[in-house]
């Protein structure tokens, strides 16, 4: 993304979640295993969409870190096979 579609894009789920928040005045009960609240209905929706895109940037992230590493270290290796080539077609064949 360009510098300028990051800002459109927030600007408009901002807008949205507002909407969703204005538009969703009823109250809601929300009950956890240890805890219980009252809330708009709106910004319940609005929790869970944010809890649950940051569950999932997390679960992205962690992908992407796991094959950066693995290409590092496939990388290792290569450059280590490469190496050894090179030696190889440097050094003089004996022919006895």
């Amino acid at each position: 993304m360009n510098k300028f579609s990051l800002p459109i894009v927030f600007l408009s789920l901002l807008a949205a979640s507002l909407i969703l928040a204005m538009t969703n005045p009823q109250v809601v009960d929300v009950n956890l295993y240890f805890t219980q609240h009252t809330l708009q209905l709106g910004l319940v929706l609005i929790a869970t969409l944010t809890f649950g895109l940051l569950l999932a940037s997390l679960m992205g992230g962690w992908m992407v870190l796991r094959y950066r590493l693995r290409l590092s270290r496939l990388q290792r290796q290569y450059d280590l096979i490469y190496q050894e080539v090179r030696n190889l077609r440097r050094m003089p064949i004996d022919e006895n």
